[in-house]
């Protein structure tokens, strides 16, 4: 068999089915960061994204959890306005009393509650964090569930936290990096050798045999990375393994895959905080007055107490960051300043007549009742 002939038909597929593993289907409501050349990250919104394109980039996908935890029960929102950007209203969520639940597990994504999936979460790692959570609360007394829930919250909305987390995840994988790195320039020599010495293939075994040996290092760096990263998350390891040894391709940008769920427990607001920090100004805002809109819609008490404790955090937030709270400012695409309608949620000003937001969906209102909602907060 003439390996070279071999090779040259395969090398479109190889570099087409590389490209391929790098494109990732992002959803409304979701955040992608990807790295850049300079080390930081940069946010890319919904849509068909390229993630992890090189073997040293890395990619973190920031995704909001499918329910809420209160001292008195889980609150789930439905799949269809999980993605929703529009303020929280009471009808979207479902509540179910922690004395109403008998068991709780995952299947995957998906968290079941008394034999029944209740939600799915936006990844399986995200799932398995949850239902960790809502063990605590079940295992928990019911004076200490108040407390459990204020650190629970603390903790999404720590940014130093999340630092921490990345900051480990750096530690760990430059080894990783460079491997992946050699991988891929040692496949990219396997097309010019085969061209170049047609006539000697022992030449490409041997390099054929050196890739090999580099692919079983890149495997073993990424098993000893991932169980530190996740030490109890081994049927998500092994599955991602199976993986990689029947898609060797993917082992060439692995760093984008392992990180890209690395911030799941922090709240996506906190995430674009850490990342991209300039970007996630505007972000900040519009989710400080996000949260003011929902707090007026007329709460259970105990679902007021975590609107509020969540905009006390992201106002905590935006002074650590460099954003100033009690100075929002409404964006203005056009109109002048005092007329027309605003979109609560990218401040997008409109002229009279137009009732919901282009780009968001929602039903605009009067500039001067979304600052008298407002008031002198966020």
């Amino acid at each position: 068999m003439d390996i070279g002939v071999l090779l040259r038909a395969l090398w479109p597929y190889l570099a087409a089915l590389y490209v391929l593993d790098c494109v990732l289907l992002v959803r409304g409501g979701l955040l992608l960061f990807t790295g850049t050349p300079a080390g930081g990250f940069r946010l890319k919104g919904a849509g068909l994204r390229l993630a992890g394109l090189l073997p040293w980039s890395w990619s973190v996908l920031s995704l909001k959890d499918p329910l809420v935890l209160s001292e008195n029960g889980l609150y789930v929102r439905s799949a269809t306005l999980h993605e929703d950007p529009r303020p929280h209203r009471p009808g979207d969520f479902e509540h179910i009393p922690f004395d109403e639940v008998r068991s709780v597990g995952r299947n995957g994504q998906k968290i079941i509650m008394n034999g029944k999936a209740v939600c799915q979460a936006p990844s399986g790692m995200a799932a398995a964090y949850l239902v960790q959570k809502i063990k605590e609360f079940l295992a928990a007394p019911a004076w200490q569930r108040s407390l459990i829930v204020k650190a629970f919250m603390e903790e999404a909305h720590d940014p130093d936290m999340a630092r921490a987390a990345l900051d480990r995840a750096r530690e760990l994988t430059p080894k990783l990096a460079w491997a992946s790195f050699v991988m891929m320039v040692l496949l990219g020599l396997v097309l010019p050798m085969s061209i170049i010495f047609p006539s000697s293939p022992s030449w490409l075994w041997v390099l054929m045999g050196v890739i090999l040996a580099v692919y079983l290092l890149v495997l073993a760096l990424w098993w000893r990375t991932h169980r530190v990263l996740w030490p109890r998350e081994v049927n998500d390891r092994v599955e991602e393994l199976l993986v990689l040894l029947f898609f060797p391709v993917s082992a060439m940008h692995i760093l984008g895959k392992l990180t890209r769920r690395l911030l799941v427990n922090f709240d996506s607001t906190v995430v674009s905080a850490v990342l991209a920090s300039e970007e996630a100004k505007g972000l900040l805002k519009r989710e400080c007055l996000r949260m003011r809109i929902t707090m007026g819609s007329g709460w259970e008490p105990d679902l007021q107490k975590i609107w509020e404790a969540r905009l006390a955090l992201l106002e905590n937030l935006a002074g650590k960051v460099g954003v100033e709270p009690r100075h929002l400012e409404l964006w203005n695409r056009g109109a002048q300043e005092g007329q027309g309608t605003v979109c609560p949620m990218c401040l997008a000003t409109y002229r009279e007549g137009i009732e919901e937001c282009a780009d968001c969906s929602v039903l605009l209102m009067p500039k001067e009742a979304l600052v008298q909602i407002v008031g002198t907060g966020c």
